[in-house]
């Protein structure tokens, strides 16, 4: 046995000191070496005769000696590329090389708003592709070995900006009687009528559009009164806010108008909290971590978020997602009194403020939040606080406070600040005071003018006829000017032909043929937009590279399984070549047993199940591990998990009994928090991702077939699915559409189903069949490929793509040892717990 030792010894150091200065490939050699001899610790455990040892030491000698840098090989990867180890890190980057990712992301960023902020001018969307092509180049794994050349036909049409002539600003002040038209030029600045309960009625209240209507919530003269105006009177609403709001609160409009986000306020109580106005319902939200007095609500990368505090004095900034808010850089200054305005581009302004860093000083900067940055871009001609900034095209209007001036703040097409300048001032000193934007739209045509300009309107004494006798009026505008800012159906056309390309650029491999194809099915989708004319035609040559990427193998990937009995765990390749048995460590053999599943921070976590319906427990090497964290309900069986925010967090909803058939939580990695329940039940309805946000489908209780999707706000309505669907798997796919695969039809008395439906573009379709009907199976998404576990009939099926995302074919590539419902999936390697 000491022979035997000393034999292990001396292997053990040759692979440590056999690494000949010609070795290229160091790090590759030291993983393999502990890859040989982790194998031979266990092979060895294993034995109990000492020609069993003497084989798992040849055994070693041969892994030891086939590494990279080993004998067999010993300038490293070159001498054998075959090697598992020596994979090309060029192979499938789409999928696996993050520095590919990376900078793939950040052209298609970029690309984005380049495209966003371009008139409806093919030409200039051309010219946006060319330099996403130069950023592409610059990534790894695109390499410029052959040229090729793409012509794009195009055609192109003159579109001019908004002119500020055309804007028309109503400024509803401290006085109600004191409101009046600011021009955009700063060229007139006339009286309003606007009718209110009282003279003061908007003093210190917040404001937001909702529905097209702006809307007034709290203030000095009532702090939870909600008031709508309608044509040119303030009506005070019978729904009131919860909370008291009497001053220093924020409103912003969320959900593309549809709704609005009140937070903040004066006293201790509401310094953090949060409510959401739909109309005609308020609802609490998630309260803020930092308290946010007067530090004012803005939309970074489209989602509410906010800046300082004046009672506290901090620089802290956060946002609000689906799951509460996080945080966000720290301002440079302990600031507060500014205020945030949102670009198209998803970055943020913050102008003016008060600087508790420097004794309250005023301040003048224009600070911009982007890329998770705070830089200073420009200055106010007059320092000012509390004032209100109104985005109108490619403009902001700031009303300040103190030194009364309206500046306006002026952009170019990338939205880099130009210019500042002074447009007038207001008639007197008010707080935050309150702006609605009239003129330059088709909206903006039968919005109330509430001046004494009666005759000159369209339809009006000096032009009967409307439009055709008065075009040069600001409110008869060309709907196609700046339509990229003001047409929302060319906006739209506009949005979805960017969608699709997004989806067409990222499943690409790093071929640049396959993004010049993407980019000319791009131009085709937006000829059919409004405002692109196709008057004269010209062509763009881009030249291009390509080189050859394999796509991901299911011969590579593994799949840990957890069924019903931890003891029976396995490993499953994803061509169904092999199928090992795997030790999995559990406080007790049925642990896994009906839990939901989810990874957070790259650990596979499950939740609640038979054993204990509120345990936590991750799996840490080869054990489960239960945490002292616990579910704040009963989850015994068929409810769901979900990763969300990029794996930071998992959602788990739903459950068998009445209290929880609707509830949901989140679990952050060490707490839980209560979030918004579902409008309808969903006892084995699953969750899924569908456009990024969690959904859900059906009920085996209710027997439904209600979808819904839960946003930053609430859950929301998504069309019904065709069948009365329950006990089904739910995947996301990458171009943001959601399968849902098997289950029981409850109209068809609750039979099996095979059918694999997809819900895109907010239709459902069937796409395919399963090769066994099924229900209560586990599905997983690994590469191009998902894989399903079925319950009944034991089959494990896998579903192949291409890179559209459409569904190809479906092979049984094996069967699960018994049946267990809703098995635990987990992606590793190949050896992983054997």
């Amino acid at each position: 046995m000491i022979l035997q030792f000393l034999g292990v010894f001396a292997l053990f150091c040759e692979g440590a000191l056999q690494k000949d200065p010609t070795c290229n490939d160091p790090e590759i050699n030291d993983d393999c070496l502990t890859v040989c001899r982790l194998d031979y610790v266990t092979c060895r455990q294993n034995c109990d005769s000492t020609s069993c040892e003497s084989a798992c030491l040849a055994v070693y000698s041969d892994c030891n000696s086939s590494c990279p840098c080993g004998a067999d090989c010993p300038a490293g990867c070159v001498d054998c590329p075959e090697h598992p180890l020596c994979v090309d890190e060029c192979e499938d980057a789409q999928i696996n090389n993050e520095k590919y990712q990376a900078c793939l992301n950040e052209a298609v960023f970029e690309l984005d708003i380049c495209l966003k902020t371009c008139p409806p001018e093919i030409g200039c969307h051309n010219s946006c592709y060319e330099n996403y092509t130069q950023m592409l180049f610059l990534c790894p794994c695109i390499e410029q070995e052959t040229t090729t050349t793409t012509e794009i036909s195009t055609t192109t049409t003159e579109i001019m900006p908004i002119e500020p002539s055309d804007v028309f600003i109503l400024v509803i002040p401290y006085y109600i009687d004191k409101s009046y038209l600011q021009s955009g030029d700063g060229s007139s600045q006339v009286s309003a009528t606007i009718n209110a309960p009282d003279n003061y009625y908007a003093h210190r209240a917040a404001h937001a559009l909702v529905n097209g209507k702006l809307h007034i919530f709290g203030g000095y003269s009532d702090s939870k009164k909600i008031a709508r105006l309608d044509d040119c009177t303030l009506n005070e609403l019978t729904v009131r806010l919860n909370e008291e709001r009497g001053g220093s609160h924020a409103a912003l409009s969320i959900e593309n108008g549809k709704k609005a986000l009140i937070c903040f306020g004066t006293s201790s109580d509401n310094r953090k909290s949060c409510e959401i106005f739909d109309g005609s319902t308020t609802v609490s939200t998630f309260a803020s971590d930092w308290t946010h007095r007067d530090g004012g609500l803005g939309l970074y990368k489209n989602q509410p978020s906010s800046v300082g505090c004046y009672y506290e004095e901090h620089q802290k900034a956060e946002t609000l997602s689906a799951s509460g808010w996080n945080s966000l850089p720290d301002h440079p200054k302990r600031i507060s009194e500014h205020s945030l305005v949102a670009l198209e581009n998803e970055s943020m302004l913050l102008i003016g403020g008060r600087d508790w860093g420097n004794d309250g000083a005023y301040q003048s900067a224009i600070w911009r939040l982007k890329d998770e940055n705070w830089n200073q871009i420009g200055e106010l001609l007059q320092a000012d606080y509390r004032g209100s900034a109104i985005n109108i095209g490619r403009s902001i209007y700031y009303f300040g406070y103190v030194s009364k001036a309206i500046e306006r703040l002026d952009f170019n097409e990338a939205e880099e600040l130009q210019s500042v300048s002074k447009i007038g001032n207001q008639p007197g000193s008010t707080p935050y005071p309150k702006g609605a934007f009239f003129g330059g739209t088709e909206k903006s045509r039968s919005a109330p003018v509430c001046a004494d300009c009666n005759s000159s309107c369209p339809c009006g004494a000096d032009c009967p006829a409307g439009c055709v006798d008065c075009p040069e009026h600001p409110l008869c505008v060309d709907e196609c000017e700046d339509a990229q800012i003001n047409n929302e159906k060319y906006q739209a056309c506009l949005n979805e032909a960017v969608f699709e390309l997004d989806i067409c650029f990222k499943t690409c491999p790093p071929e640049i043929g396959c993004h010049n194809s993407c980019y000319e099915n791009y131009t085709q989708m937006l000829f059919l937009c409004p405002c692109i004319e196709q008057e004269t035609t010209t062509t763009t040559e881009i030249s291009t590279t390509t080189t050859e990427i394999m796509p991901i193998e299911p011969s590579d990937v593994s799949i840990l399984v957890i069924p019903r009995y931890v003891d029976e765990s396995y490993l499953q390749s994803g061509d169904g070549s092999s199928q090992v048995s795997a030790t999995i460590n559990a406080p007790e053999n049925g642990y896994a047993y009906y839990a939901a599943h989810a990874l957070v921070n790259g650990k596979l976590h499950i939740f609640g199940g038979y054993t204990d319906s509120k345990k936590i427990a991750r799996l840490d090497d080869c054990t489960l591990n239960e945490l002292s964290v616990r579910l704040n309900e009963e989850r015994g069986g068929s409810h769901a998990a979900l990763s969300i925010e990029n794996g930071k967090k998992a959602l788990i909803c739903f459950g068998t009994s009445s209290d929880n058939r609707k509830s949901c939580e989140i679990f952050d990695g060490s707490t839980t928090v209560s979030t918004f329940a579902a409008n309808w039940t969903h006892h084995y309805g699953g969750l899924g991702l569908y456009k990024n946000q969690p959904s859900s489908v059906g009920c085996y209780y209710e027997e439904h077939q209600k979808a819904e999707t839960l946003s930053a706000s609430s859950w929301t309505s998504l069309p019904d699915h065709p069948k009365r669907i329950s006990e089904h798997s739910l995947v996301g796919l990458e171009n943001e559409s959601m399968l849902l695969i098997g289950g029981r039809d409850w109209g068809n008395d609750g039979a099996y189903q095979s059918a694999i439906w997809r819900l895109k573009d907010e239709n459902w379709n069937q796409i395919g069949e399963l090769l066994q009907a099924d229900y209560r199976g586990s599905a997983i998404n690994i590469g191009r490929s998902i894989y399903y576990f079925g319950y009944v009939s034991k089959a494990i099926e896998r579903l192949d793509f291409n890179e559209a995302e459409e569904l190809q074919s479906v092979s049984k590539i094996g069967n699960q040892p018994g049946s267990t419902p809703y098995p635990v999936l987990f992606q590793t390697f190949s050896n992983y717990c054997i």
